[in-house]
Parts: C-alpha cells; structure tokens; sequence
C-alpha cells in the first residue's frame, strides 16, 4: 500500500467511500433490531392485557415505561444478556471493518468490494492486537476517571457547593481530552500497520506514539466537538417532536447514529492523510 500527497482530504474519502458509512449503519440496524426482539416479548406479555399499553404504541411515555421496567414480570437479566450480546457482536464488526476502512482511504481509486473485505479480512488479527495492546493506556484513562470521581465526592462537603461540580467536569473535559490523544494515536497506528504492512502490532503502538502531531490531535479534537454538537441538535430535535411521532422519533435518533459513524471515520480518514507526511523508516 502506498500513499500519495495529492490523494483527496479526509473528508472527500469519506464521501467518496459512502457506502462503508451504510454497511455499519445497516448492520447496527440489524444488531438493534435482534436485540429489540427478547423486549418484544417481555414487554408483550405484559402490554398485551393492560391499558397502559396504548401510551407505549402510540408514543413514548417515559413514565409509563419506567414503570414498565420496574415491573417484576420483565425479565432484566435476560433483556441486558441480549443488549451485551448484540453490543459485542457489533464491535467485533467495527474491528472487522477497520482493516478495509484503512485500505479504503489509503487507496487513490475506490476499492471493489471484494478488495474491501479482503482487507477487513487479511488485517483483522493486526487490528485485534493492536486493540488488545490499547487497553493499556485507556485503562489508565480509566484509572484516573475513578480517581477523578472519589475526589469529587471528598469535595462534597467543602464550603463552595459547586466546588465539586466544578472539579467533575474539569476532570472530565481533560480526561477526554486525553482519550481523544490515545484514540488517535492507536487509529494512527492501525494506518501504519494496513499501509506499511507490519506485523509487530506492539512495537508499531509503540513507534507510532512519537508520529501524533498537534494537528492531528486539533483535528481530531474538532471532530470530537461536532459530534457533540450534532447529537445535541438531535437531542433538541427529539424534545422538539415530541414522544407521540413514533416515526420522526426513529428517524432522529438514525439521524444520530449516522452522524456519530460519520465523524468517526472522519477521524479515520484524518489518521490515514497524516500517516501520509511521514517518510516511512
């Protein structure tokens, strides 16, 4: 695989590559559909000889179904097993797909199908192990969110009520910031492994660290802001058409799954451009 400076922006190989943003936002339909099936019949045998029922089947009341879910008719353990199922099954797919993502805004043509996933197929382990490799430092993220929380709660009593409120979303809009840096760093390294074919996943994490520029970083920080900005308007949206349009409601919330897969391979494509400025060792 090589690369050429005058391949198009990030943003052109997502466009130009639009149908991979339809396969996950197809197979995430599938998956939530699956998942929904268990509900179905819970909430089925429950609904299907009570009034409360047309609150639900005509809208969405909130109350209605916390009750609902409250009820201990509704198997939980059972409706949780299948929504982590279905989670697993999905990620297991996105890390399918990354292989052939690479490839794909790599490429200077668009690949056939077949080449797609011959890539997602013959760079999967590669992905595997740099995921497993990851964990690592976004463990510490995590380690230092659990941190960040207990000395929230020791500020509970301090003097200034919204002293503890003020040190929790600090902490947390750092703690991004940082996720958002090693998120970057580990999409840049599956580009470098798809690019330059190295087999090494752990010495490629390592050697890939020194490769994050600040631009990349702001570029990635940019598009972590209008996904943020994105699923607020679909938020407002939402509140604006109300829990009776059982339609538009799908439709919003489609609306903001497929904004969210978007910039995500946006922030692929941008991992992909930078790798393409650095001379290959």
């Amino acid at each position: 695989m090589t690369f050429n400076a005058a391949t198009p922006s990030p943003l052109r190989r997502v466009l130009r590559d639009h149908r991979i943003i339809w396969w996950m936002l197809l197979v995430s339909l599938v998956l939530a559909w699956l998942a929904s099936l268990p509900a179905r019949a819970a909430f089925g045998e429950v609904l299907d000889h009570s009034l409360a029922s047309q609150r639900l089947v005509k809208g969405f009341d909130l109350g209605t179904f916390a009750e609902l879910m409250s009820s201990p008719e509704i198997p939980q353990g059972v409706l949780m097993a299948a929504s982590t199922a279905q989670f697993f099954v999905f990620f297991v797919f996105l890390l399918f797909m990354a292989g052939g993502v690479n490839a794909a805004y790599a490429s200077e043509e668009p690949l056939t199908t077949g080449e797609f996933f011959h890539a997602c197929g013959g760079y999967f382990w590669r992905m595997v192990r740099l995921t497993l490799t990851s964990l690592l430092p976004f463990a510490l993220v995590g380690g230092a969110l659990l941190f960040l929380t207990k000395r929230a709660d020791a500020l509970a009593e301090s003097p200034n009520e919204r002293t503890q409120d003020y040190v929790l979303w600090a902490g947390l809009a750092g703690l991004g910031l940082l996720m958002l840096w090693v998120r970057a760093w580990f999409d840049l390294a599956q580009a470098r492994a798809v690019a330059w074919g190295e087999r090494g996943m752990f010495k490629t994490a390592l050697r890939t660290f020194r490769l994050v520029t600040l631009r990349l970083y702001l570029g990635y920080v940019a598009l972590g802001l209008l996904r943020l900005a994105l699923t607020a308007a679909g938020i407002w949206l939402w509140l604006r058409v109300g829990p009776e349009s059982t339609g538009k409601n799908f439709l919003v919330m489609e609306g903001l799954v497929l904004a969210a897969i978007a910039t995500r391979l946006w922030q692929r494509a941008t991992a992909v451009r930078a790798l393409e400025a650095v001379a290959r060792p």
